[in-house]
């Protein structure tokens, strides 16, 4: 039982994330790889179009962390090198 989506009220619109594709980081504990951000207002609807981060995450011994971030299909932050102590 993981979830699939968060939708929440924020002032003039509503933001929703979306979680998909789960590993298992320990038996019976899983996390999402994939988050979707957007956001979206009915007052604003240009700004809309504007907001939409996906996030893609990997697991690296055991530990989750960001691997890439866009924005507007646009990578815009990721991780390389990384070392696990």
């Amino acid at each position: 039982m993981v979830p699939l989506s968060s939708v929440i009220e924020v002032p003039y619109g509503t933001v929703e994330e979306s979680f998909s594709n789960y590993a298992e980081i320990n038996p019976g504990s899983y996390a999402p790889l994939s988050v979707t951000v957007t956001y979206s207002s009915p007052t604003r609807p240009s700004d809309a179009q504007k907001v939409a981060f996906a996030w893609k995450f990997k697991l690296h011994d055991g530990l989750w962390l960001l691997d890439e971030s866009q924005y507007r299909g646009e990578k815009v932050a990721w991780t390389d090198q990384v070392v696990v102590n």
